[in-house]
């Protein structure tokens, strides 16, 4: 009798601001844990290639905090260098968006699924189609 053993991977996932918008989404990426602990060991030398300390999407978006004055040329370099790491280590990433008044019809039809948010119905969809594995 054989026995598989799973890799072990790691997911972190993000969520949109809950802004009034009428979707949500839950989105990131899934690595093997070596990988994660490689990104984040060559992640510093991107940063220090940028000068910047952490990243943060909002603070990047919005051009704060330290992206503030940034051109347009520094803001693409910085993301063509996070990519190009992150495509050397990272397995896939995955976004999921939910209409809120979809998770609110499926709500009010099934009393399973009455205390399940968007955001929950969005998690769940996203650990079915990584424990897939396709």
């Amino acid at each position: 009798m054989a026995l598989e053993i799973a890799d072990m991977f790691s997911v972190y996932l993000d969520d949109s601001a809950d802004n009034g918008a009428p979707t949500i989404a839950l989105g990131g990426y899934l690595a093997s844990n070596e990988g994660w602990i490689e990104y984040e060991n060559r992640i510093v030398e991107v940063y220090r290639k940028h000068q910047i300390t952490y990243f943060h999407a909002t603070n990047f978006h919005q051009a704060h905090g330290e992206f503030k004055n940034w051109t347009g040329e520094q803001r693409k370099l910085l993301v063509q260098d996070i990519f190009d790491l992150a495509g050397q280590v990272i397995e896939c990433g995955i976004c999921v968006s939910v209409s809120k008044g979809l998770g609110k019809m499926f709500r009010a039809a099934s009393p399973k699924l009455s205390q399940v948010s968007p955001y929950g119905m969005a998690f769940e969809i996203i650990m079915s189609l990584v424990s897939e594995g396709d």
